[in-house]
């Protein structure tokens, strides 16, 4: 985009770069508050904004170029959907969902999709709401956009993969960009280069059924000291020295702290990591590629039987997420879709 200098006088100049200018900051803060979250442009993909001095006779503007999640993000803002952002208490939290008109037995019903509405950080207050069900319906309320985020990027990285390897299959050859990204792909999720079948079947979403009842259950319903300190939804250990929460009640001998976050979208995208790539979760992996491969649609009930080895309770651990699905019809919450157009790589993929 370039602006030309006229000879209309300073003072249109100075206005015409003013509106350039503001117009600029406005689509950085749309796109870029929260950048550790929103992933609004890519590495490889951003560009500088340049402003030269005001006695150059062209300006030239280079903007971002927006990919996936983050283009819906930008569209979703035009129908009052909103980036990530901070609020002050449970109240301030009601009052948001309210102004977005989310309302989960729409969602359930499949009446409504799910507001691209990223909270950075749990309310202190969360337990203070007076109704039970209005906290229950909080928590998940909060929580849903934010596993809905995780996995429409996954189904996106997918989706290329997939295509990627049908070219290579085809006997077609691909850039050096493509091969670079699938070989930093492949190490990301701890899978060979070449790998492909290993990748695709890391490289998939875990059902919101699924994701919330572990949330609810590793925070207490977004009560807990991990969740309040240091947005540890999962109840995630690490043994990094000097990193994360150490348990009050930790055991004499253990070194292992939880591990913390600076955002909920972290702490959601963490857990999903740790779950498509920890040796622990592989037959959580191997069921969820049998459903894919069969065409059933994925089901967060079924596949929770395989993380035994989430918990040091083992199959009690199973029964309590099961349970909290039941009790909380979190598997009405499966088919749910954010805001705004859906990426045409995730098309297809919901089965």
């Amino acid at each position: 985009m370039y602006v030309f200098r006229g000879s209309l006088g300073r003072k249109y100049d100075r206005a015409a770069l003013g509106v350039v200018a503001v117009s600029v900051l406005a689509l950085y803060a749309a796109g870029f508050a929260g950048i550790e979250f929103a992933e609004a442009a890519r590495p490889d993909a951003a560009a500088p904004v340049d402003f030269p001095p005001s006695d150059q006779e062209t300006v030239r503007i280079e903007l971002p170029v927006l990919t996936g999640p983050a283009i819906r993000d930008l569209q979703g803002g035009a129908k009052s959907v909103t980036m990530p952002i901070v609020v002050p208490d449970s109240g301030a939290l009601l009052k948001k969902f309210s102004l977005m008109d989310y309302r989960l037995t729409e969602v359930r019903a499949g009446e409504a999709e799910v507001p691209r509405l990223y909270i950075t950080s749990l309310p202190r207050d969360l337990a203070g709401i007076p109704s039970v069900d209005d906290r229950k319906a909080a928590f998940i309320k909060l929580m849903l956009p934010l596993v809905l985020r995780v996995n429409e990027e996954l189904l996106e990285d997918r989706t290329k993969v997939e295509r990627l390897v049908r070219r290579l299959r085809e006997g077609k050859r691909l850039r050096a960009a493509d091969r670079a990204w699938l070989d930093s792909l492949s190490e990301h999720y701890g899978v060979a280069p070449g790998d492909f079948d290993g990748l695709t079947e890391r490289l998939d979403i875990v059902p919101p059924s699924l994701a919330l009842a572990q949330a609810i259950e590793e925070s207490g319903w977004g009560t807990s000291r991990f969740a309040k300190l240091g947005n540890a939804i999962f109840g995630q250990w690490t043994f990094t020295g000097g990193e994360g929460i150490v348990p009050l009640e930790r055991a004499d001998g253990k070194i292992h702290r939880i591990k913390a976050f600076d955002h909920l979208q972290e702490s959601v995208a963490n857990y999903v990591k740790n779950l498509n790539r920890h040796a622990a979760y592989a037959d959580f992996r191997r069921q969820r590629a049998n459903m894919r491969a069969q065409g059933i649609e994925l089901n967060g009930y079924v596949l929770a039987r395989t993380l035994t080895a989430y918990s040091q309770r083992g199959d009690d651990y199973v029964t309590a997420i099961r349970a909290i699905m039941r009790f909380n019809k979190l598997t009405d919450l499966d088919d749910a879709r954010l805001r705004g157009e859906e990426s045409p790589l995730a098309q297809g993929l919901e089965n």
